[in-house]
């Protein structure tokens, strides 16, 4: 084999790679997460933090806590949601010289009231039967096995607090 011969047998070779590579390419599809469906049921282990966005000016407010929570809620039905435990990480004393970091395990349960935001369909409204002015939003996605978390306080007073679970 001449040096002729072997350029062109590499250059060959380097087209049918790159040909295969991009047929590769474009015959897999992107993997995305589901949207479309889910029930809101099952246990969800959640990560929640507190945005005190706006809030630095009420200074006792803001020295007394930038809250994050990992907890686990079960939903035994569609109108029953169940916090089973709660550790939450709380900052004290912000912007001060003896800031700190408390950290609390809680075994609870506490259960919550469950209904369809409706007409949004996988968003679901929660509350608290003994703080009905903190009420919490989930909206399902990932085919019912991801929860995004909001807060909506109605006082004008509270952070919110804003999150995702995952379906265990």
């Amino acid at each position: 084999m001449n040096l002729k011969s072997m350029k062109e047998s590499k250059n060959i070779l380097i087209f049918i790679s790159i040909f295969i590579l991009m047929a590769s390419i474009l015959h897999f599809n992107n993997l995305k997460a589901q949207t479309v469906g889910g029930v809101l049921s099952g246990t969800f282990a959640c990560l929640t933090n507190k945005n005190n966005a706006g809030y630095q000016l009420a200074l006792t407010a803001w020295k007394e806590g930038d809250t994050n929570q990992l907890f686990i809620i079960n939903f035994p039905s569609d109108k029953i949601g169940q916090v089973t435990g709660l550790v939450e990480n709380t900052t004290i004393n912000y912007e001060t010289t003896n800031v700190k970091t408390v950290s609390e395990i809680k075994i609870l349960p506490v259960t919550f009231n469950v209904t369809a935001n409706n007409p949004v369909t996988y968003m679901y409204k929660m509350v608290d039967p003994t703080d009905v002015e903190k009420p919490f939003y989930f909206a399902l996605a990932n085919s019912g096995n991801t929860l995004l978390v909001m807060s909506a306080p109605k006082s004008i007073d509270s952070p919110t607090l804003n999150g995702v679970c995952q379906k265990v």
